[in-house]
């Protein structure tokens, strides 16, 4: 996946700058072998706690 950083209200970050960020995704359907549940960084149930989110360091 790519996003620009024009999409960000923020300005590009320098070499060695670090975001927290969380990156995840759930698809469901109705049946349960088509669940899914992806993560980058646990979070212990609660995706909206960015205390508990990875760091993204740019180089």
């Amino acid at each position: 996946m790519a996003i620009p950083f024009v999409s960000f209200a923020e300005k590009k970050p320098n070499s060695g700058s670090r975001w927290k960020v969380n990156f995840t995704r759930q698809r469901q359907s109705g049946k349960e072998k088509n669940k899914e549940i992806s993560g980058w960084r646990f979070t212990a149930g609660n995706n909206l706690s960015p205390d508990k989110f990875g760091f993204l360091l740019f180089r």
